[in-house]
Parts: structure tokens; sequence; C-alpha cells
């Protein structure tokens, strides 16, 4: 009867109305499957002309978001989409200010962010809430992960681009390829020539791979590692390795974006936090950002001076003695002509103890910004081409330059109990158990190279094994898979649906040393024809 047009109508004018509202409202929080009625005769509430006004009398509303936010956290999974009818309700009909400035609203976003019902109503109060550091600090990373990839991708009508290149001159082929962004926003599709299976998105994961690796590698010269390889920062001598410097760098931007969109992983696209921090526009860098790009520098440099370590010990010093001016000196012992000032007339301004503070902070910021400051704009013009700068701003406003390396790199680790029990299986058990003991007995390097072998990428995604991204529409994801094979001494793999085939083994050293040897030549191609059919 409540539900009823009528029943509304009666029960807004009855003298107790406030005092069943109220009731509903305790009852929220201790909703079961079995009894949950009060939550569709709230929402019905709501989204009646008559009653609403008493749903949303006083403290209601906040009454209403604290049950539901201890019922997504502490009830039965399965309440979880009614749960948020009622809450998309109740936004209907006040707007998102009434979630955002409850005091809760924190934790309640939080765990919105984690449940498949409440990206619909995250989405819708994103534009506002990107604007309160604490409040996207709460969302999660597998959200942001989806968020991003939705704002890149365009939602006007096209296909994706299909490009076709050659193995032997993949980074050439996909700069030219990807030379007019023109149609990138709906994604890229990669065919090797030569390759009768046509373009997929397993090859695209692999070439993509394979590209941004030959440009970060430090042979290449585009970047340079002053940590033991952890991570890469522009070298201010691109220029002299290659003429086309910044091209490159436009091109590893454009496949940043396009990493982004498709939520895939670039592994080799480790970043200093300093470079990610200019990337995201994420507040001016600061001396401890120096620690990123030379930890060397920073500690022998950087700290020697604030800290005055020059005036301790035997052979005691002062900073006169140290004969420092507004210079910059790369590489002092090779090169010690080789002198840039830090402002006008510094050359012939001298580091003082009333200085030094500023001397070094321009001192840190030529060294990571100033001398690369052309590499990091053509990376960023490579973003903007895919990337509309409207939506740039907002995804600087949501994401951390930490969460850009998650997001563009993937987990560090393989959790292989995580692998384990998001994967399938299409093969008998004694096979299935034989192989997780073989992954088992593997390093987590020759891990990463089986994962890549068989998924297109070394590195799983934010949100681990259960988000490894498929084959088809963007967003689509492919349980790793383990199936037979019949037709071939050795095993194989599909990337574009995750899935290796497996030839009949009788012991795991002969298994492990079948899964080594395909993963050492996983670079030649292989995809496997029989997928498709299958």
């Amino acid at each position: 009867v409540l539900r009823s047009r009528k029943g509304c109508k009666l029960l807004s004018r009855h003298p107790h109305a406030d005092l069943v509202i109220a009731g509903l409202l305790t009852g929220v929080r201790h909703a079961t499957m079995e009894d949950n009625e009060v939550l569709s005769l709230l929402e019905c509430f709501l989204n009646d002309d008559d009653t609403r006004p008493i749903a949303l009398r006083g403290s209601n509303p906040a009454h209403l978001l604290d049950g539901v936010c201890e019922l997504l956290t502490n009830g039965e999974p399965d309440l979880c989409e009614s749960s948020c009818l009622l809450l998309q309700a109740l936004l209907e009909a006040t707007g998102p200010g009434a979630l955002l400035t409850w005091s809760g609203a924190s934790k309640f976003i939080g765990v919105l962010s984690r449940r498949r019902h409440g990206k619909e109503i995250i989405d819708a109060v994103v534009p506002m809430l990107q604007w309160e550091t604490s409040l996207t600090s709460s969302l999660s990373l597998e959200y942001k992960r989806m968020w991003v990839s939705d704002q890149i991708r365009s939602n006007t009508p096209g296909e994706a681009v299909e490009i076709s290149v050659n193995r032997g001159e993949l980074l050439r082929g996909v700069m030219e390829s990807l030379r007019d962004p023109k149609g990138l926003q709906h994604g890229v599709k990669v065919k090797f020539m030569g390759d009768e299976t046509g373009a997929g998105d397993g090859h695209r994961r692999e070439c993509f791979r394979l590209v941004i690796l030959a440009l970060c590698n430090l042979e290449f010269g585009l970047f340079k590692s002053m940590d033991g390889g952890r991570s890469l920062h522009p070298s201010s001598t691109a220029s002299d390795a290659q003429p086309e410097y910044l091209t490159y760098f436009e091109l590893v931007g454009k496949l940043i974006a396009l990493a982004l969109m498709h939520r895939e992983t670039l592994p080799a696209a480790r970043f200093t936090l300093a470079l990610r921090k200019m990337l995201l526009n994420a507040g001016p860098l600061t001396v401890d950002d120096m620690a990123s790009v030379d930890p060397e520098f920073y500690k022998h440099k950087v700290q020697y001076l604030l800290e005055s370590k020059y005036a301790e010990g035997e052979a005691a010093m002062t900073l006169a003695d140290l004969d420092l001016t507004f210079e910059d000196v790369p590489q002092p012992d090779i090169f010690p002509d080789a002198r840039h000032e830090l402002h006008p007339g510094g050359s012939q301004a001298h580091v003082t103890e009333e200085n030094k503070q500023h001397y070094v902070e321009l001192l840190c910021d030529t060294r990571m910004r100033g001398s690369v400051s052309l590499q990091v704009k053509a990376m960023t013009a490579g973003i903007l081409s895919i990337v509309p700068e409207d939506v740039w701003y907002q995804i600087q406003r949501v994401i951390t330059p930490v969460e850009l390396d998650s997001l563009i790199c993937g987990l560090q680790e393989v959790d292989l109990q995580d692998w384990r029990s998001n994967s399938s299986s299409d093969v008998d058990q004694d096979t299935w158990e034989l192989f997780w003991r073989v992954v088992g007995g593997l390093s987590m390097q020759q891990q990463k190279d089986l994962l890549e072998f068989t998924t297109g990428s070394p590195a799983p995604p934010v949100g681990g094994f259960a988000q490894l991204p498929g084959y088809g529409t963007i967003g689509m994801v492919q349980r790793f898979t383990i199936a037979r094979n019949l037709n071939s001494a050795l095993p194989v793999a599909s990337t574009c649906f995750n899935t290796i085939y497996l030839p009949k083994y009788s012991s795991e050293a002969e298994m492990s040393a079948g899964l080594l040897e395909a993963v050492a030549h996983r670079n030649v191609g292989g995809f496997y024809e029989g997928a498709v059919a299958q």
C-alpha cells in the first residue's frame, strides 16, 4: 500500500509520518537479503513528490547516508545494487552536495568506488569532488583506472585506428603510424606485417611494450637513470643522442595516453617522481624531489650543503673554502669548463650561508626541470594530442604522481595466489596442479616473462589479475587461461585471449623446460591461430 501513489499521499498527511520515516532510516543498516523492504520503501518515498520533503527533512539525509555506508561496508554483498539505487534516489532529490558535504563523505566515496554498482554514482559526482583533495584521495585506484580510460576515450561514433607495422622496423613504423593523432581517441589496433592472424589487442600490447622498451633503453639516449635503472628521467643530452629526440618524446606521451585509455601497462616507463609531477603539473618541484632523480647528488651535494656537512670532522671547512658560485657544473671531473649560470650574473655571485638554500633550490630545479623542459613539453604534447586538454586537467586533479606510476607501469610484484585465483582451466586437474607447481618454482623475473608471453605484458594492472585486459571493447577483461595444445611440442599463446596452450607433460621438470624455452623466444611472434576459431 505504501508504495502506491495513494499510499504516499496518505502518509504525507499523516501526523506521525516523520516517525515512520525515522524508523525506516534506522532499519537501513540492519537490512538483509531476507528483510530488505526498507530500502525499496525509502527509494519510493524519495521518488514521490508528496513524501520526498518528509524524507529530506532535517538530518534525515545524513542518517540515510550513514545507514547506506554502513550497509555497503559491512552488509551482505547482494544488497549492493539495491543500496546504490536508494543512494541514487537520494542524490537525484538533493544533488551531489548532500554526499560531498556530509561528514563521512571521504569514507563513503572510498566504499562506493570499490563497489561495481557504485561506479555510476561516483561518475556523477567526480566533476565536483575533483576539487577536494581529501575526497579524490579516497577514491580507489581501481576506480581511477576505469575513470581515466572512460574520460580519454571519445564518446563520438568511430572505430579504432588500425596500424600495420613491420617487426624489423617497429619503432619507426609506430612513430609514423601515430604521427597523425586523428581518430586515436577511439583506440588502436595493431597488425604485424606478414602475420595472417590480423589485428588484435594482444598484438597491440606486445607492440607497445617493445616500442616503449626501445624508447626507454638507456643506450638510446632519451632517458637517464641515476638510481641503478629503477627509474628514468629525461636526459639533458638527448638531442646529441637522437636528432629527432623531441618527436620520440612526443611518441612516449602518445603511448602513455593510449595505454591509459586501453587500461594496459607499459612496465618499462617507470619514471622518476619529479617527471611524473611535471606531467601532472602537481605543484612546484621541491629540493627533496631531487632524491628521485639522482640519489647520490642529493646526498653528496644537496644534503651536504643544507646540513652543513662541510663544517664537520677534523677537516672542517666553510662555504667560502668551497668557492661555489651560482653555476651548475654537470660533469666537473670530465668537463670542468662546461658551466651554466643559474641566473644572470650567477658566475659572479658567490654562495654564502645566507643564500645557500636559494642556490640549492635553483640548482635542483635546473637539473630536474630547466635542462629538460623541451623534453617534458614534448611528452606533454604527445599526451594532449590524444587526451583533450580539459580532460587532462581533470585527470591532473584526480590522479597523484604516485598513482600515475601504478596506472602506467602496473603492479611491480606478481602475486601467485591472486594469479591462480583469477585463472581459468580448460585442462584436466593434474595438468592444472602441475602448471601451478611449476610456476611457483620460477623466479619472480621468470614469472613476469611467462605472463608477458601469455598476455603481452609482464605486469598485472591495478586491480590485479582479475582486471587483465582482454579482447574487444575497451574495459573488457579476460582471465588468464590454461588450455590444451595438441599441435605443438612447445607451449604457444594467444595474447589477445590471455591463453597459454600446453602440450602434454609428464613431470614438473619437463613442463618447466618447455615453458622456459617457449618464453625465451617470446619476442619472435607466435599468435596461435587456432585460438580465434576456439
